[in-house]
């Protein structure tokens, strides 16, 4: 199960890390069109690093349950989760409601990318 969760995270050499360094490369190719695609590249950085490590200390926790003693900070294991998807929604819930300028940066990116009109 750890590795089925690890490659969710994208750790290599793990199926999951391939897709994210597509996904990453592109970003970063964009970037060099509109910096604001340099931001969301952080943004998607931060938030596979801080998936890692929830993920990890998911896993401490089950190894310790499963060696019966229990977790220990059970307060600090319970405030994670809820940090981490206020962490996530607060972009979503900004992006959704000041989509024209994040339209107009990924129009530019996609309109030096792919040119309309002949070749």
């Amino acid at each position: 199960m750890g590795i089925c969760m690890f490659s969710l995270v994208g750790l290599p050499p793990l199926g999951g890390f391939f897709a994210k360094l597509v996904i990453f490369a592109s970003v970063y190719e964009a970037g060099k069109v509109s910096p604001f695609m340099f931001v969301l590249l952080v943004i998607g950085l931060a938030n596979t690093g801080s998936a890692c490590l929830l993920r990890a200390g998911d896993q401490d926790d089950a190894a310790r349950r499963a060696a019966g003693g229990g977790v220990a900070a059970g307060a600090a294991v319970q405030f994670r989760p809820g940090f981490y998807v206020a962490l996530v929604a607060f972009p979503v819930v900004f992006l959704g409601l000041n989509i024209d300028w994040l339209s107009r940066a990924a129009r530019t990116v996609a309109m030096t990318f792919f040119p309309l009109g002949p070749s």
